[in-house]
C-alpha cells in the first residue's frame, strides 16, 4: 500500500491506572508506508513516543513497561488490517543491503 492511501490518524487508548483514567494519544502514519522497513522504524518510533508520554511512570526516572508493551500491542491492533499485516511483514523481513 503506497503513503498517499494511509489518511488515517490512529488512537489508542490506554491506561496505567485504574480503568476509569485513560490517556488518549494519537499516532500519525498516513505519511508512512508501513510495508517498508524504514517506515515501520519511524512508525515503531512514533509508537514509542506516545507510549512514554501515555504510560505515567510509577516514580520519577522509572518506566512502566508492561503499560509500554499493552500500549503497542493496542496501537498495532487499532492499525486496519491490511496496513497491521504489512506493518508486521515489514519488521520480519531481513533488512535490505542496497
Amino acid at each position: 500500500m503506497t503513503p498517499a492511501l494511509l489518511t488515517l490518524t490512529l488512537l489508542s487508548v490506554l491506561s496505567a491506572e485504574p480503568a476509569d483514567v485513560h490517556e488518549r494519544r494519537r499516532v500519525a502514519f498516513g505519511d508512512l508506508d508501513l510495508s517498508s522497513g524504514q517506515g515501520a522504524a519511524i512508525f515503531d518510533e512514533r509508537v514509542r513516543t506516545a507510549g512514554r508520554l501515555a504510560c505515567r511512570p510509577p516514580a520519577p526516572g522509572l518506566v512502566d513497561l508492561d503499560c509500554l508493551r499493552r500500549f503497542r500491542r493496542d496501537v498495532v491492533r487499532a492499525l486496519p488490517q491490511d496496513v497491521r499485516r504489512e506493518y508486521l511483514q515489514a519488521l520480519e523481513a531481513p533488512p535490505r543491503l542496497d
